[in-house]
């Protein structure tokens, strides 16, 4: 949250169980509640990305140069890789990836992640996130699904 103007939430996981698993964790200290999608909103991961982006522009009514999308699995890469292929000239996607899903680093970078770290409890995996988001400009968070297997 010190590198990212705002954090939104992209799940698949209706709003209900999800907003109780944010407040319930304190996760609402970083993330802005305005800035979340849920299942209910989309069918697949591409639209509720996109859809969290059309908030944060709602909102604070600028584009993001970057939107980062932090997630555990391949499918989560691959919708990166696939906003990109959509909407590659107006925003550019990248993905952060966890390996605290069932994927591992080689399918979450071979699916479109960026950046792989191991979890994001550990400070040296926090170091290499803060140091790749620094490099980057104008950017906002995304972050899709199981948050909770971060605790």
């Amino acid at each position: 949250s010190q590198e990212v103007p705002a954090i939104g939430v992209a799940s698949a996981t209706s709003k209900k169980i999800q907003e109780y698993l944010l407040h319930k964790f304190g996760f609402y200290n970083v993330i802005d509640k305005d800035l979340g999608t849920f299942v209910e909103e989309g069918n697949d991961k591409e639209t509720l990305i996109h859809e969290t982006t059309g908030k944060y522009f709602d909102k604070f009514n600028i584009v993001p140069n970057v939107i980062i999308y932090v997630g555990d699995s391949e499918n989560d890469m691959k919708a990166v890789k696939n906003l990109n292929e959509s909407f590659g000239r107006k925003f550019d996607y990248k993905g952060i990836g966890v390996e605290t899903g069932s994927s591992n680093r080689t399918d979450l970078y071979k699916n479109g992640a960026d950046i792989v770290v191991a979890n994001l409890k550990d400070i040296e995996n926090l170091k290499k996130v803060k140091k790749y988001l620094r490099g980057l400009e104008n950017v906002w968070c995304c972050r899709f699904r199981s948050m909770w297997n971060w605790l």
